[in-house]
């Protein structure tokens, strides 16, 4: 469906809108099912930035979602009932969220802002290029990387121009962020730290099956050998599952430097994802959007590929030829994985000045600042 038209819901809580009053100073960060990175990297530049000071800032989170670290602050408040949360909304000249705002979404008024920061720049096939419904008139801004993302992403999502803003992740500026996080400095103990992040293959939560692989290359039969072999080299491989990724046996796994990091441990030890990012020698990925990000710090970069035709069967993607948007080595088996680190242990980085031009051509932005952007653009100013 090519330009889906408000449904009833959308209707009804649209023209409630008109009528409801705004609070000038009031600021909602809608999280859904969980407060994603860029929401959380905004929300987080507005309170150490002292914002809270002049705006009411209400979290609109599922009871489930961990935000205690936002409880006793100053004009900060949790929002989890959904009759208050609606409520909030309707009642914010500015909300902010990162995948849609579903079962709330409704047309924002004069003069009212609903920005989308979503959460990547889309290689793999999403919105309407996956065949889903998208009320694209719900959002007053999407936020794209650089101008190629955003004439994909207005195939994606339907936009027009005017709803366009070019900028960066929110998330973004926590890859230049130093920290001792005590989490960090235990998962980052190595000689060489290198994450490896792919993107979901089979989710239970979405019931959607991508690939008839259940996670890539790694195997209960393989994973001690390749242990042995990152002990020696001195080198910690960190595994962060994607959080729609089902369980597999793989993430029961207790060894010495294959750490296994999921959402649930970074927000206990309250360590941001891109934090951990930033830390790292080097990233394996896929077809996942970190690796977009991960270019602005210019480390070397694998990618995962074994089932990439399967994938492209089943999900598909946003360009013909995704290799070309991927700058580093190729890995379809244990062998290649292990030349791979190699070249990082021995500082060899043949796609040094490949990542540069892609990373050009998919981020306009190349430095921090990114929620201070978003946040002047709006109109929110301390």
């Amino acid at each position: 469906m090519i330009d889906p038209k408000p449904n009833l819901r959308i209707k009804i809580l649209s023209l409630i809108n008109k009528l409801l009053p705004k609070s000038k100073r009031q600021i909602a960060v809608y999280g859904r099912r969980m407060l994603s990175d860029n929401a959380e990297a905004l929300l987080d530049y507005l309170i150490s930035n002292d914002y809270n000071k002049k705006y009411s800032i209400k979290i609109c989170v599922d009871k489930h979602v961990p935000v205690s670290k936002y409880t006793g602050i100053q004009n900060v408040q949790i929002v989890s009932n959904p009759i208050y949360t609606i409520f909030t909304l309707l009642n914010s000249m500015r909300v902010f969220h990162t995948h849609g705002m579903t079962a709330c979404a409704f047309i924002p008024c004069r003069n009212q802002i609903i920005f989308d920061l979503w959460h990547g720049s889309p290689l793999k096939t999403i919105g309407l290029m996956a065949g889903n419904k998208w009320y694209h008139q719900t959002d007053s801004y999407f936020l794209c990387a650089s101008p190629f993302w955003a004439e994909i992403n207005k195939k994606c999502f339907n936009l027009d121009d005017n709803q366009i803003f070019i900028g960066s992740y929110p998330r973004n500026d926590l890859l230049f962020k130093k920290s001792d996080n005590h989490l960090l400095k235990s998962i980052c103990s190595g000689t060489w730290n290198i994450v490896f992040m792919p993107t979901f293959r089979n989710s239970d939560q979405l019931h959607k099956t991508d690939s008839s692989c259940d996670f890539p290359l790694l195997s209960p039969s393989n994973i001690e050998d390749l242990n042995s072999f990152l002990k020696d080299k001195d080198v910690n491989l960190i595994i962060k599952p994607h959080p729609y990724q089902r369980h597999i046996q793989l993430f029961d796994i207790d060894l010495s430097n294959i750490k296994i990091i999921t959402n649930e441990d970074l927000h206990k030890a309250e360590l941001p994802l891109y934090v951990l990012l930033g830390a790292s020698d080097a990233l394996i990925s896929d077809f996942s959007s970190v690796f977009f990000d991960y270019l602005l710090i210019n480390r070397p970069i694998a990618f995962v590929v074994e089932d990439m035709a399967d994938y492209k069967n089943q999900r598909g993607f946003t360009i013909d030829n995704p290799y070309t948007l991927m700058p580093g080595v190729k890995i379809q088996t244990l062998k290649d994985l292990k030349e791979f680190i190699l070249d990082v242990v021995h500082d060899k980085d043949p796609y040094h000045t490949e990542r540069q031009k892609i990373n050009n051509l998919c981020n306009t932005y190349t430095s921090p600042d990114a929620s201070k952007r978003i946040l002047d653009f709006t109109g929110i100013i301390k």
